[in-house]
């Protein structure tokens, strides 16, 4: 299989995903979809063991006019992705270039590894970020923190922030961290799979929805923020 129909509580402006990358997320987050779905034997075969390239999923064609979800069962960017891997999946991508690719790590470190020629012509790296506080319970990923600081610096690339699930924060901090990145835009989603996350209370994510609103911040809610707000 090589391109999939975009579906479920996935971003509504996607069009397909494309999964090349097999291997196991060294990330480790307690709410990972993926994870969830290993009791299937494909995905369980897929999503384990080191990083590897699906070679067939390079040769199909990604058509024209697409919005493509790139790498969204697993972490492209990750520490422990080789470099040559990453850049074998972008130069199939630029093959393609009438079509948008979306990027979601979190890990944006390595952002700043891939020069502009890399990236397809039309790209849009996004990260995910929680939340301001670190929890290592949740995730094994490099911290919000962390995240937010190198995505500061994607000067002039498009880039987008989602806060998904979300989880308690504090909010000034938050908000400000979210705004010192410059995003296109921040979604914001609650986690839709009851993983007994540590969530904010209605309160403080109306507080921080207006705070961003008065930074001049563009958010897209999602509509699984609905059960929280």
């Amino acid at each position: 299989m090589g391109l999939t129909k975009a579906k479920g509580n996935m971003f509504l402006w996607l069009s397909h995903t494309w999964n090349p990358l097999a291997g196991e997320c060294p990330h480790k987050c307690s709410y990972c979809s993926t994870e969830s779905k290993k009791k299937f034997d494909a995905v369980r075969e897929k999503y384990t063991g080191p990083p590897r390239i699906i070679e067939k999923q390079l040769q199909f064609s990604h058509g024209q006019g697409n919005t493509l979800f790139v790498c969204n069962c697993t972490d492209l960017f990750a520490e422990e992705v080789p470099t040559e891997m990453i850049n074998r999946i972008l130069e199939t991508c630029r093959k393609y270039h009438h079509n948008k690719y979306v990027f979601l790590t979190k890990n944006p470190a390595r952002y700043h590894e891939i020069t502009s020629d890399h990236f397809p012509e039309q790209y849009l790296l996004g990260c995910t970020i929680e939340t301001n506080r670190t929890n290592p319970k949740v995730s094994k990923a490099p911290s919000p923190t962390e995240r937010a600081e190198w995505m500061k610096h994607l000067h002039g690339i498009p880039t987008f922030i989602t806060v998904e699930p979300i989880m308690d924060f504090d909010t000034n901090l938050f908000a400000m961290m979210l705004q010192e990145i410059h995003p296109d835009f921040v979604c914001i989603g609650a986690d839709s799979k009851g993983h007994k996350l540590p969530e904010p209370s209605a309160p403080k994510i109306q507080a921080l929805l207006l705070l961003l609103q008065e930074y001049g911040v563009t958010v897209r809610n999602k509509d699984n923020l609905e059960r929280l707000i």
